[in-house]
């Protein structure tokens, strides 16, 4: 099993210029990824038996994460997903910045639709309030929030079926965020809103979905672990 010094040295030795450019080249070295995950145990990350023949799998978790969702009603499924490349990418991230980055769980609020996408190729903070909501008023970045009543108000204007995320966050440091703002100052990788009910992250491979739950946003009642 590679050791926790192995995962810096994978990075260094990929030459990767970009983070646009790290995904693309770990999709084509299965065996990198692999040695990548294999050294997780050693950075504090538990490990899993990824499916590497497909971009993404889920596996049913109603029953176990049912206390992590109750904030949010009706709840339908819950899947844990399990993406090696982003995976193993999060992974490098973490590592690249070092021992005073923390890792916090939190949610992500968005349509059903968005859901694939999400799990095979992550939350992209290109499409900031693409639906013409407050996509950038803490920043133009991805945004999550820490309190899941608070991310269950969005989508907005979503009769029906919505989907919360619980996903992981790099965090190194963070100022207010503001209107507009492009990217954080030097050294900060993280702008929160001054109610702390908004993060906002700027940069690839920072976050990693780890579970979604279904729910309906409507007043009827559905039975947890329903299948549609």
């Amino acid at each position: 099993m590679a050791c926790a010094l192995d995962v810096a040295d994978l990075f260094r030795r990929l030459g990767l210029q970009d983070n646009k450019g790290f995904v693309i080249k770990i999709r084509r070295d299965v065996m990198i990824v692999e040695e990548i995950i294999s050294a997780a145990g050693n950075i504090g990350y538990r490990t899993a038996d990824f499916d590497f023949s497909k971009p993404y799998t889920t596996m049913d978790n109603t029953s176990l994460l049912r206390a992590r969702f109750s904030g949010i009603p009706n709840i339908r499924r819950i899947l844990r997903i399990q993406n090696p490349y982003l995976y193993a990418a999060f992974l490098l991230k973490k590592q690249q910045k070092g021992g005073t980055a923390t890792v916090e769980e939190l949610f992500h609020g968005t349509r059903t639709e968005n859901v694939d996408s999400i799990c095979t190729n992550n939350l992209n903070y290109r499409l900031r309030g693409r639906y013409g909501h407050l996509g950038n008023k803490y920043g133009n970045g991805v945004s999550f929030s820490p309190t899941i009543g608070y991310a269950k108000t969005f989508p907005r204007r979503v009769d029906g079926e919505k989907a919360m995320f619980i996903v992981r966050v790099i965090k190194q440091g963070y100022c207010t965020g503001s209107l507009g703002l492009q990217i954080p100052p030097p050294g900060i990788d993280t702008s929160i809103s001054r109610d702390r009910n908004v993060w906002v992250k700027y940069c690839d491979n920072e976050f990693y979905p780890a579970y979604v739950a279904y729910y309906s946003s409507n007043d009827r009642r559905l039975p947890i672990g329903m299948l549609f």
